[in-house]
């Protein structure tokens, strides 16, 4: 997965040195961060864009599950907002394969789609869903709270 430089600069967990000055020991605060894993480029956009505008979190965007599994090998996000619908896995497949990764396991997943999606076994495996379209106050105010029992 590739992310720019512009996107590594301010978007994603980021662990931020904070350099004194008379010291050469650096603090390193951790940020919280959200991975949105959205194949569609006008909804990942959307998606990126209300979250850097409208929270105080991080946001690093994959187009597949593939990258998804790799992003999260190095960062673990708090929240993960997912397309149903991926080109190679679905949202569940992909929650799945995550959290069967122990520092993985209590990450909340937003399970995002157009389709129908099968409620069942989001429940199972205690996922939220969100049907598109939906309100940004809607999205919002899940996002805060998967963050809060989340975190």
């Amino acid at each position: 997965m590739s992310l720019s430089q512009e996107q590594s600069v301010h978007l994603g967990t980021a662990i931020l040195p904070t350099h004194f000055p008379h010291h050469t020991q650096r603090k390193r605060t951790i940020l919280k961060c959200i991975l949105v894993v959205e194949d569609d480029s006008s909804t990942a956009s959307l998606l990126m864009n209300v979250l850097k505008e409208e929270t105080a979190y991080y946001a690093f965007h994959a187009v597949t599950g593939a990258q998804a599994v790799q992003f999260c090998r190095s960062i673990k996000p708090a929240l993960l907002l997912v397309d149903y619908r991926l080109p190679d896995m679905s949202g569940i497949e992909l929650a799945d394969q995550l959290h069967a990764v122990h520092d993985l396991a209590a990450v909340p997943v937003l399970i995002l789609s157009a389709a129908t999606m099968p409620q069942d076994e989001i429940a199972e495996r205690h996922l939220a869903s969100l049907s598109k379209p939906f309100e940004l106050d809607e999205l919002l105010a899940l996002i805060e709270s998967l963050m809060t029992v989340g975190c």
